[in-house]
């Protein structure tokens, strides 16, 4: 039975805010997630004795201090050498290496990833390399890990988090915020971790919302289906992760992939971009077709694409509608 609308729109209003959801940060903006190797290299910088970040004593006292090890952990505070994708002689890949002259610490960095490693090559080769050292074994991850013999597991959350928490940074340096920033974008704590007005809203209200998300599916096929009633197209691809937050219906007209996609914004506006392909030497005759006043040209790969102008959007579907039935009629002519 189809939820009541106003029902929905009523619980969708009262949505409470999440004061866990992760602000914006460099790492957020300038690199692509959670990347295993920029998490070491930046890791790896932190810890080395040499770094410009001022915290690095307390913060490798709080990071390897489940190791419940101090004579070891004061060693390499007091100097330690850093390597990072260290060689082993069978040709694999160790992430991170802290040691001196008596005491080796080797990390295990794994992140997105099962533990798949060769773990005895590494081992082999560390007592190779350092034959007379305390040695110590640790796995950084999310999730908790069987360790192997000799390894130790450390979570990556739990030990940023506890960082975080213990409030190093006085943010009179550039490496505070670059530390704080890094810290935030790996503990992952602050993505998944809800107060309770949030659970509450959730637990009390998550069947309305599988709901309400089954009829927006609906809504979407609905006006694709509208439009094809109105221009003859090959085909439709309905996209609900277009970008953060955006839905989208690509039209294609022909058999290829030249398309005009009509595009649901999350600001609550709609917008268009059309797609001409392979038609670079004629990217200017085409722009003023599609209306150089509207739209704005950008190249992608192998495509002229033109999107709506900022401020040119639509705030309401209906002449959204209508301009995406405007340009695949232009496609139609064009291609004629």
């Amino acid at each position: 039975m189809p939820a009541d609308l106003s029902e929905l729109k009523e619980i969708f209003n009262n949505v409470p805010e999440n004061p866990n959801l992760k602000s914006n940060n460099l790492f957020s903006i300038g690199t692509r997630g959670f990347y295993e190797n920029p998490f070491t290299e930046v890791l790896s910088y932190l810890l080395r004795k040499n770094t410009e970040y001022k915290r690095r004593d307390e913060m490798m006292k709080i990071l390897l201090g489940d190791l419940d090890d101090d004579g070891f952990l004061d060693s390499l505070i007091l100097n330690c050498e850093v390597s990072t994708q260290s060689i082993t002689s069978n040709g694999k890949y160790i992430d991170l290496i802290l040691y001196n002259d008596t005491h080796v610490l080797v990390f295990e960095n794994k992140i997105n990833h099962w533990m798949a490693n060769p773990f005895g090559d590494y081992e082999d080769d560390i007592q190779l390399k350092f034959p007379l050292h305390n040695k110590k074994y640790v796995i950084l991850s999310y999730k908790k890990e069987t360790c192997p013999e000799n390894w130790n597991y450390l979570s990556i959350r739990a030990c940023f988090d506890k960082i975080i928490g213990a409030g190093l940074h006085a943010f009179d340096n550039k490496w505070d915020y670059f530390a704080h920033d890094f810290l935030v974008q790996f503990s992952n704590t602050r993505l998944i971790n809800m107060d309770q007005s949030y659970l509450d809203f959730y637990e009390k209200n998550f069947s309305q919302i599988i709901s309400a998300h089954a009829q927006l599916k609906i809504f979407f096929i609905d006006i694709a289906e509208k439009v094809r009633e109105k221009i003859e197209i090959h085909r439709y691809h309905y996209s609900e992760d277009w970008s953060p937050d955006e839905h989208a219906i690509r039209f294609y007209p022909f058999n290829n992939d030249i398309n005009v996609t009509l595009i649901f914004k999350s600001n609550g506006t709609f917008s268009v971009s059309v797609y001409y392909y392979d038609r670079f030497h004629l990217k200017n005759e085409i722009h003023e077709y599609i209306g150089f006043s509207d739209y704005r040209y950008w190249s992608e790969s192998a495509i002229c694409c033109y999107t709506k102008l900022p401020g040119k959007e639509f705030t309401g579907l209906e002449h959204a509608v209508e301009e995406t039935l405007l340009q695949l009629k232009k496609q139609k002519e064009y291609y004629a």
